[in-house]
């Protein structure tokens, strides 16, 4: 429900404006292949940066290392990561941003405006999901 609530209020604000011209569900790949096939390598790209610094580190150890738990572990993750996200980004993205442009404000307002309201929401899922040990120092 956490991370439905804000798409589920995006779509009723359309339903109730019927404005649905700024959707955004329709893939723009007519000169623009090259930037959805970069966005499909980056999360693979820093995953292994990640991990490589966190071995350079010694974080992390490959010891007991196995290809299968390795796979299943990529496919679960980037399938609950990709429906996840496109709960987000319809929210953030495909609602909210659209609703800046139309105001005619400047970009860095619009950055702000959004990231405010993006971290004041992920602020309370933080405070009651992750443990109290993160937030002492």
């Amino acid at each position: 429900l956490w991370l439905i609530l804000p798409f589920l209020v995006s779509i009723l604000l359309r339903v109730i404006s019927r404005d649905w011209n700024d959707f955004g569900i329709k893939p723009n790949l007519k000169g623009n292949f090259i930037w959805y096939f970069t966005a499909l390598l980056i999360y693979p790209f820093v995953t292994v940066i990640t991990i490589s610094i966190s071995l350079i580190f010694g974080v992390a150890h490959i010891s007991s290392f196995d290809i299968s738990t390795l796979l299943s572990l990529i496919v679960m993750s980037s399938i609950g990561n990709f429906i996840k996200n496109i709960f987000e980004e319809f929210s953030w993205r495909g609602y909210l941003t659209p609703k800046l442009i139309e105001l005619n404000l400047n970009d860095w307002y619009i950055y702000i405006i959004s990231g405010f309201i993006w971290a004041l929401w992920h602020a309370a899922y933080y405070i009651v999901f992750l443990p109290n040990e993160y937030f002492e120092s």
